[in-house]
């Protein structure tokens, strides 16, 4: 993450651990990017969390598969989480392979020819 008018990279996640559980929920927010200079500014001035992590709070309380109660989040509730929340409006593609394999059984995306 770049802070705005800079070339200093600032990382920001919010963790919450516990001690006992070697389980992690990584959560990685997703987002959409502006595709022109006017977009990126107008998304600036209205949406500016979606850009920069100057106005983030130093805590934060999530819902759904962040929360920390067993009735709400069944799965996850008990497991360290990291979040890592959208803030670059910039988009990313690849083009890969790779293979997943799960108890002997492999797939994989469909090559390219």
């Amino acid at each position: 993450i770049v802070k705005p008018g800079t070339d200093i990279g600032i990382l920001r996640y919010y963790i919450r651990r516990v001690s006992e559980k070697k389980s992690w929920v990584i959560y990685l927010q997703g987002g959409y990017y502006c595709s022109s200079r006017t977009e990126c500014s107008d998304r600036y001035q209205s949406d500016r969390h979606l850009m920069s992590s100057e106005q983030w709070s130093n805590y934060m309380e999530g819902g759904g598969i962040l929360q920390p109660h067993r009735h709400v989040n069944p799965l996850g509730w008990g497991s360290n989480l990291v979040y890592i929340p959208y803030c670059t409006s910039d988009l990313w593609l690849g083009d890969s392979r790779a293979d997943y394999s799960e108890r002997g059984k492999t797939s994989a995306p469909p090559s390219k020819s």
